[in-house]
């Protein structure tokens, strides 16, 4: 909750070094969590192998999503810089990506009132 508090606002020079940081911690945070469950698994030492091979197997189907959610994100980021790129200077695209804002109101092309 320290993180909303102390977060810089987007136009502060400060807010790159906190985008780096945040991203860092949040990786280091997802290869130390299964450390710390293999470690917890290995001085509990039990009886019933199957607790090491369940978790192995739900580690890697997570890991599998989080892969594709990363190229997934990449490959939209590297899109978006690409399109941004070539069509500099167009506005062909709206600037909010095609999505509709919340206080917009859309209005319908129907005219039977």
């Amino acid at each position: 909750m320290l993180a909303f508090r102390f977060k810089p606002a987007r136009e502060d020079e400060y807010r790159k070094h906190w985008n780096v940081y945040h991203h860092f911690l949040g990786y280091a945070l997802i290869v130390m969590i299964p450390v710390n469950m293999y470690k917890g698994i290995k001085i509990l030492k039990p009886e019933n192998r199957i607790w090491k091979w369940a978790y192995n197997g739900i580690l890697v189907f997570m890991a599998m999503v989080v892969l594709v959610l990363e190229i997934y994100t990449w490959a939209k980021f590297l899109c978006a810089k690409y399109y941004k790129k070539s069509n500099r200077g167009s506005n062909s695209r709206p600037s909010n990506g095609g999505r509709f804002d919340k206080g917009k109101q859309v209005r319908s092309t129907d005219q039977r009132t």
